[in-house]
């Protein structure tokens, strides 16, 4: 499994957090925690500063920065489970993964 290098890291996290921010707007921060190849999208909310966070998916380089696997968090089972984008397609780029796992976890909070 390749590692991201550093400036994959630092892109995917801004990206991210820039993504939330245009399209999630009651999301206050997204932030990203690296294992291996593994980054694990956290959200929080605006309103709240001792907001610990909420688990949204798990994305996986795999070796392209366009490229990434993706798996979903089940809260009932408190694991990752890995998907199928709206596109399709079981691999995406980081902001694609990001737009699922807030379709998915963000949904009932919508206007």
């Amino acid at each position: 499994m390749p590692v991201p290098p550093k400036q994959v890291k630092v892109l995917v996290e801004e990206d991210a957090d820039s993504y939330a921010f245009t399209h999630w707007p009651q999301l206050g921060e997204v932030t990203v925690r690296w294992k291996g190849s593994f980054g694990y999208l956290t959200g929080h909310f605006d309103d709240d500063e001792s907001d610990e966070g909420f688990p949204l998916a798990r994305i996986e380089y795999l070796g392209d920065p366009d490229a990434w696997g993706f798996a979903i968090y089940r809260a009932s089972s408190e694991d990752y489970e890995p998907s199928i984008l709206p596109s399709g397609s079981r691999v995406g780029t980081p902001s694609e993964a990001l737009e699922c796992a807030c379709r998915v976890h963000l949904a009932e909070s919508e206007g």
